[in-house]
């Protein structure tokens, strides 16, 4: 499948990003084309690339794949940026019966259609039955994954893409849920109004492990979000000015970064879309990472990430109603705070200014 793949995409890539309007091609002209007894794969998603108009926002289109039982790729379409109507998959997979992709075989129709969404299914089924094919529901469909991970690496060869949150060892569904949650209160109670990077605050979390440092990001209005360091050492290097490609190769520290849905990892936006994750607004997408020696970021590990969820959660009401940072310039305290997280009641300790900074 890979070298055919290879030769798919390096002559169509080019076309296949120049979308057009939804094509058009009836399900009735695959009536007569001759039947084969084979089965075909297919799925309708959203693509993992970006299409990146000029003057325009940029967005994902939808993919149609379709692979035969001899793991030849029939198919490829991507479509433009809404859902695609029934009848245009109808029409694309009907295209892909009559234009198969070169290397693929002859134009034909398969005996069986197996897709991995069941409502999809129940709402093209009847078509196909029309002309003699059958459509089934199949779960995770081997063939699928393997077409769409080659193809998800020839069109980004260059990079390692951090992966999501769910895909990380020890985090599971309810830490990644609280993360987004935690991460849609800070930014909507936008604490850097307040404070900025330069007032560290003191966390421990849990209460008895040892401290961690904590900077509000965004009170210059370049960059929004938060920085967690692991020690004091590199909390004074950070302010000591050290040239920052030097300081990440010898520091560690977690950062949840605010930004665009372009920037976050397409497992993360997948599982946002099909959990309902909240996110503030297009420019409130929380890519939460870990940077350790030489610079490498990685994902947080499960007790990294809920001391994400816990401060993001705690710092807003600590800078407001213990610092009074609303007010004027903020005010020294210290407290345990109890916090609401995704598996219930906490607390964490948090204390400004930082000792012997």
């Amino acid at each position: 499948m890979k070298r055919h793949l290879i030769n798919l995409l390096s002559g169509t890539v080019g076309k296949l990003l120049t979308l057009g309007q939804p094509d058009s091609a009836s399900l009735e002209k695959v009536r007569d084309l001759p039947q084969t007894d084979e089965s075909w794969v297919s799925t309708v998603q959203l693509a993992r690339t970006w299409i990146t108009p000029r003057n325009q926002e940029p967005y994902r289109p939808y993919l149609i794949l379709t692979v035969s039982q001899d793991n030849f790729i029939v198919g490829i379409e991507l479509m433009d940026k809404d859902v695609p109507e029934v009848s245009d998959i109808l029409g694309k997979l009907a295209k892909m019966m009559r234009y198969p992709t070169l290397g693929s075989g002859k134009k034909r129709r398969p005996s069986n259609i197996y897709l991995e969404d069941k409502s999809l299914v129940e709402e093209i089924a009847p078509a196909l039955k029309e002309v003699g094919i059958h459509c089934e529901y199949r779960h995770a469909i081997p063939q699928l994954r393997h077409a769409l991970q080659e193809m998800e690496t020839f069109m980004i060869p260059d990079e390692s893409p951090i992966p999501g949150l769910l895909k990380t060892p020890g985090i599971t569904h309810p830490m990644a849920k609280g993360f987004f949650e935690a991460a849609d209160y800070f930014y909507r109670e936008a604490p850097w109004r307040w404070i900025d990077d330069a007032r560290p605050i003191e966390i421990r979390y849990p209460v008895d492990s040892k401290a961690h440092y904590a900077a509000i990001m965004g009170h210059g209005k370049e960059a929004y979000g938060l920085a967690i360091y692991d020690s004091l050492d590199v909390l004074r290097k950070t302010y000591a000015g050290i040239p920052p490609e030097a300081l990440i190769e010898q520091a560690h520290w977690m950062s949840v970064l605010f930004g665009e849905a372009i920037e976050m990892p397409f497992d993360d936006l997948d599982d946002i879309e099909k959990y309902g994750w909240p996110v503030a607004n297009k420019q409130a997408y929380p890519l939460v990472f870990r940077i350790v020696p030489p610079g490498t970021p990685v994902r947080p590990g499960k007790s990294e990430l809920l001391r994400i969820e816990a401060a993001l959660l705690a710092l807003p009401t600590f800078i407001r109603d213990r610092l009074h940072a609303d007010e004027g310039p903020p005010r020294a305290a210290k407290v345990t705070q109890t916090i609401t997280m995704a598996d219930g009641e906490d607390r964490i300790f948090l204390r400004y200014p930082v000792p012997d900074l």
